[in-house]
């Protein structure tokens, strides 16, 4: 039977990455890189934590999975709001393999929150949406978790400046070294699968990118990451290391809504009340600024429900997630955008018009350029059908385009221009993310053509000899399975 551990970094790409991987800065990680498999890893559409994660761990697409984004956009019911856990619905490969009897562990997994119980083993969710109680099970683990290591799963600051990530950058270095802690505490369990995410290492890449706190953080990384070898290679580990997505410098925001809306296709209720905090001087950014002067801003970001919170206009008047829906005109409007590429028609399919209304506004977007430079918005256009497949279908965004290199979508509502200068992230997820397969089981075959996501837990179910589906979309990556001899050698000093 094959044991296996998989280090997943949030938002990782070999881009990201070269030069300091070409300086000596990472060591540990261009040693590993030149003895085994390697390449870019390919994430579904839009390439973004939710729904890749899930993707990942499950072999599935999101249209079987359930969850597109961070929103569920309910046509018939006029809503939209937040995925909760029970809206992913597909199993992941650690609950089949926990049925199977393996030992597993999971460790900081992205909206895994409430933990999903497991047989034996163990399971820590991780951000967004997770709280700072309840994360873990069993519930001793979680105990173990705080009292050995100090576990939290975010920052005590609330992260939504570069000033704040600068800030917290300390905390963020320490969080991650508690990840790895706690890793090789579930190693010392002797388990059989053991994932392990470093979720906050985006945080830094989206909003400093290449900056120095990004390299220490990396640095940070690969220090463990030689630690992780060391247990790999003694305990006979198949090693990989994957990402749910790149990322890609920036420099302009689209405003999807606002252009819906200047074209007509989306229309508007006024917001009296939002207006009014507008002009007294309220919005979210002010209100977090007291409530940190206060000391109180992690408590009520903790307490206040997210779609209260939503309800407070940030500084441009702009509306987001859950409260987009109480402003939208839904009997008169067309179509609404999500963020990062989504676009939902609100006229249903088999409704006379939806095939013209779809195609104009696919022939619309591949058409929209960049003021100033000329350049696109979308590099690809997709109708949902050919790039989707499942029963969730019809819940899927009907268009999904690819946001051209230099490009974030906002999906927020109300913003006074289509387009703006990025003054908040510096980087934005990209589908190409970062692949790497190492161990006993492992042909240690240099750079590899782009591998998907989706293949990875059909792979991880076959190494360690458990069913794989037979409705899942991924493939069992059989070029890499060949016995290496002694390409795990080296690597343990």
């Amino acid at each position: 039977m094959s044991k296996a551990i998989v280090l997943g970094l949030d938002g990782a790409c070999w881009p990201l990455l070269e030069d300091w991987l070409s300086d000596g800065a990472l060591p540990h990680l261009a040693q590993l890189r030149q003895r085994s498999a390697w390449g870019t890893l390919l994430s579904e559409l839009p390439p973004v934590t939710s729904p890749n994660w899930h993707c990942y761990a499950t072999g599935c697409n999101p249209a079987k999975v359930g969850v597109f984004w961070w929103e569920i956009v309910d046509r018939q019911r006029q809503t939209i709001r937040h995925p909760r856990a029970r809206d992913y619905h597909r199993r992941t490969l650690w609950s089949l393999l926990d049925e199977a009897a393996k030992r597993v562990a999971v460790l900081n997994f992205p909206c895994g929150y409430p933990p999903a119980p497991l047989q034996e083993g163990y399971f820590t969710a991780g951000g967004p949406g997770a709280k700072e109680t309840g994360f873990a099970y069993p519930p001793r683990w979680e105990s173990e978790l705080k009292r050995r290591f100090g576990y939290r799963v975010h920052p005590s600051r609330i992260l939504s400046s570069v000033s704040d990530v600068e800030r917290a950058q300390e905390e963020i270095l320490r969080l991650i070294q508690t990840r790895f802690d706690a890793a090789f505490r579930l190693l010392d369990k002797n388990v059989d699968f053991l994932h392990i995410t470093i979720f906050y290492i985006n945080v830094l890449q989206h909003f400093l990118y290449q900056g120095e706190a990004t390299k220490r953080a990396w640095q940070l990384i690969d220090h463990n990451l030689g630690r992780l070898c060391k247990r790999a290679s003694a305990h006979g580990y198949n090693l990989f290391l994957m990402s749910d997505h790149g990322c890609a410098r920036i420099d302009t925001v689209f405003h999807i809504n606002t252009w819906l809306q200047q074209q007509d296709y989306l229309h508007l209720n006024r917001s009296p009340a939002g207006q009014a905090m507008i002009r007294l001087g309220l919005s979210r950014q002010r209100l977090v600024s007291w409530a940190r002067r206060l000391g109180v801003a992690r408590w009520a970001s903790a307490r206040v429900p997210q779609a209260i919170q939503e309800m407070v206009p940030d500084s441009k008047g702009t509306y987001q997630k859950q409260a987009k829906a109480h402003r939208i005109r839904w009997h008169e409007s067309a179509a609404v955008g999500s963020g990062q590429g989504l676009v939902y028609l609100l006229r249903t399919r088999g409704q006379a018009g939806y095939e013209e209304l779809k195609e104009k506004l696919q022939r619309e977007l591949r058409a929209l350029r960049r003021p100033g430079t000329g350049e696109p918005v979308a590099a690809k256009v997709h109708f949902r059908a050919d790039i989707y497949e499942g029963p969730f279908l019809d819940s899927a965004p009907d268009i999904v385009f690819e946001q051209a290199a230099g490009v974030h979508t906002s999906g927020s509502i109300g913003h006074p221009e289509i387009f703006e200068r990025t003054h908040k992230w510096a980087a934005e997820n990209v589908p190409h993310g970062l692949f790497l397969a190492w161990g006993p089981d492992i042909a240690a075959s240099g750079k590899l053509e782009p591998v998907r996501i989706l293949d990875l837990a059909p792979t991880l179910l076959h190494l360690s000899g458990v069913g794989i589906p037979e409705d899942i979309d991924g493939r069992v990556l059989h070029q890499l399975l060949a016995r290496c001899g002694d390409d795990t050698g080296g690597l343990t000093q």
